[in-house]
């Protein structure tokens, strides 16, 4: 089969003069251009770029110091008596015995004077760096404070004992940054908090611990009262829940004042669980901060107990009657279940819950909703999330007009055969940070332009990306990986990996983490920086190079108009040469096979097609073959036309057929679908247990 398209966009605008005065004229003209320079200015902020960010785990590996008290990152209290063990504690988590504290590793820029407060009595002595001095106690306060001394500038630990403790314990210790007061222990860092102030979302994937911890019960979760350190290192000893408590969140992005929050949340908790949630947000986060909801993080990696929990939950469902159809078509796969299961609970469940709380109104995709659901998928395989969308679309009837976003991640990173290398220079990693980078160009066969068509073809508003950054993980050719990423070519990478992003035409993306940390270890340099004390790096200034830019054009897809377009460069085709299809038309086309084609379409319009076909068939009493094409457009029905397609025996023997099909502003999918009507334009193909169409489809043509 040989295929043409012909397209023509046309488009008309009318304009009309009344017999006004030149006065009354020129009123109302100013007031157009009046109106006209605010739009554009309203634009011109919407079209700006917008950069988010995961907020950084509390850690006492970082050096974040997020919170200007340093027991909200503390190790876990250790028993001077054994010290494997965890110290007795009460039931506010204070410890009731003589016991040992890490609150920093790795750490720098630690000179300076840590007020230390605590009710009760106990000796404490400096386990690392540093001296306590200036120890007292108040008999009427029954109050302990002491000093924490460290002058060496090469400080890189903070640890305590305290020792002979009285049986009441320790209780409401504090140890503060230099030049804060415990009057501020529940404060943030001023520095941390003007870093977290460039970025327009915060997700809050880390402190939130949904990887592996999983609650069913509101009354499980952590909260300021049960919670000394907010660690994740710490509290699985003390607690249920290792994460930051909900209220300090809120508190964290009422003091950072993003655009939006990014929440993941637990996999396994109750329908009352998710309704306190909501509640609580409602009742305490700024009412001008939207709120995006995932369920879970990477539910499709099954290297995450979140991914386990899910899967045995979605196939004990299915086992019990099948309430939310994820075997609906008899596919009996557990991982087709998992994935489908968590689709239900984040188009389905989660805003439907959230929505008894907000309102209705208040829940979805559209423009002005505050609580928006997201469905995110893996980046290099998008059949994951296609998966889901199908089984929405077929089971759960406008459930995808809940999500407000898709989402999947953007590194780019040391390529394969080169991540066991140990002797990599800086200029090795960097070379090829710089050739993964390059293929995150816009182009027919990336992932990404997979992803594209999805969000087109089921009008989901927005692509996000949850991750993003130079990925460098593993103990090889670690001092190469520092050279690296503080270099300051990595602003240039860290800036095209935007750029290349928003050229695909889509949305916010986080970059992964947003914090401080020590470079120089095998667990990767994810952060923009290395040391407080240097605020500015080649990342932070990427960053901030991008969130000044305006929206770059879309790039991705074939521009109209176009002539003797490839039927061969469809979406994620393979070939040997990159960039290059292998042939120029499709042949041995497998029935019921679907072709994506990407078009950018300047305005909206009507295009007419004209479809030209060849069959090899030599039967002229047969119906042959057919060509479905659809084209999709965001936010508008898809249009489909079915060209029955009669059977010849000359290649060059075309019998043309026309339809009109529209076309919107930016990114369109061309869906042709190839089908058989009868037994004589098929053949079936024993070997591959295929059954292959007896037509070619040749060259597209997309005209103005």
């Amino acid at each position: 089969q040989q295929v043409a398209v012909s397209t023509f966009l046309m488009l008309r605008m009318y304009s009309t003069c009344g017999s006004s005065s030149v006065a009354q004229r020129a009123r109302v003209m100013g007031r157009f251009y009046a109106y006209l320079a605010l739009f554009l200015a309203v634009l011109a902020q919407a079209d700006s770029l917008a950069i988010g960010a995961n907020v950084a785990g509390v850690d006492y590996r970082a050096r974040t110091h997020g919170f200007v008290n340093l027991i909200r990152q503390a190790q876990p209290w250790m028993s001077l008596k054994n010290s494997s063990n965890t110290a007795q504690v009460d039931e506010h988590g204070w410890p009731l015995e003589n016991f040992t504290v890490y609150l920093q590793t790795l750490g720098a820029d630690l000179q300076g004077n840590y007020s230390i407060r605590f009710v009760g009595i106990a000796d404490i002595i400096s386990l690392a760096d540093g001296v306590v001095v200036d120890q007292t106690y108040n008999d009427n306060t029954e109050v302990t404070t002491a000093i924490l001394t460290i002058k060496d500038e090469n400080a890189t630990d903070i640890q305590l004992q305290f020792d002979n403790m009285t049986a009441s314990g320790a209780k409401n210790i504090t140890v503060m940054l230099p030049g804060f007061t415990a009057a501020q222990a529940d404060e943030f860092n001023p520095n941390y908090l003007a870093q977290l102030q460039r970025y327009d979302t915060l997700r809050m994937l880390t402190i939130t611990e949904v990887d592996r911890v999983f609650l069913t019960n509101w009354t499980q979760r952590a909260t300021k009262s049960n919670s000394p350190s907010y660690s994740g290192f710490c509290c699985p000893l003390y607690r249920n829940d290792p994460s930051v408590p909900w209220e300090v969140i809120i508190q964290l992005a009422n003091a950072a004042q993003p655009r939006n929050i990014w929440l993941n949340l637990q996999v396994l908790a109750a329908d009352d669980y998710f309704l306190q949630l909501a509640a609580l947000l409602k009742a305490q986060l700024n009412p001008s901060i939207n709120i995006y909801t995932e369920y879970g993080n990477e539910m499709w990696n099954g290297g995450f107990p979140a991914e386990w929990h899910v899967a045995e939950a979605a196939n004990a469902s299915v086992h019990a009657g099948d309430p939310y159809h994820l075997n609906y078509d008899n596919c009996n796969s557990g991982q087709d279940w998992s994935a489908r299961f968590s689709a239900y609970n984040a188009a389905v469940r989660l805003p439907k819950l959230f929505a008894q709380v907000f309102g209705e109104d208040a829940v979805g995709s559209g423009a002005t909703t505050r609580v928006k659901p997201l469905l995110a998928g893996q980046s290099s395989d998008s059949r994951f999330l296609q998966g889901q969308l199908e089984y929405l679309n077929a089971t759960q009837p406008g459930s995808i007009d809940n999500l407000a976003s898709l989402a999947m991640s953007a590194y780019f990173g040391i390529e394969r055969d080169l991540q066991k290398n140990n002797t990599l220079t800086g200029a090795d990693i960097l070379a090829s940070f710089n050739r993964t980078l390059v293929t995150h160009q816009p182009n027919l066969q990336s992932q990404f332009a997979t992803h594209a068509v999805l969000s087109v073809w089921y009008s989901v508003p927005e692509m996000r990306g949850y991750e993003s950054g130079p990925s460098s993980f593993g103990g090889q050719s670690v001092p190469g990986k520092v050279e690296a990423n503080q270099s300051p070519e990595m602003q240039d990478l860290v800036e095209r990996m935007y750029l290349y992003w928003h050229q695909h035409g889509f949305n916010t993306l986080n970059y992964f983490h947003a914090g401080v940390q020590d470079y120089d270890w095998e667990f990767g340099q994810w952060t923009p920086q290395w040391r407080t004390s240097m605020p500015v790096t080649p990342k932070t200034k990427a960053l901030d190079a991008v969130a000044k830019q305006d929206m770059p054009s879309i790039t991705l897809g074939a521009p109209l108009p176009v002539v003797n377009y490839s039927s061969a460069r469809y979406v994620d085709y393979y070939s040997k040469v990159p960039g290059q299809p292998g042939s120029c038309n499709v042949t041995y086309v497998i029935q019921n096979r679907t072709l994506d084609y990407l078009f950018r379409s300047t305005a909206p319009g009507v295009i007419n097609m004209r479809v030209t076909v060849y069959t090899s068939t030599t039967k002229a009493n047969v119906s042959s073959c057919a060509l479905v094409a659809t084209v999709a457009s965001r936010n508008q029905p898809h249009a489909s036309y079915t060209f029955h397609i009669a059977p010849t025996a000359n290649r060059a023997d075309f019998t043309p057929n026309e339809t009109e099909l529209p076309f919107a502003p930016g990114l369109n999918v061309l869906r042709l679908k190839a089908i058989g009507l009868d037994a004589e334009c098929a053949v079936f193909n024993p070997s591959n247990n295929h059954t292959v169409l007896t037509m070619e489809i040749g060259a597209i043509d997309v005209r103005y």
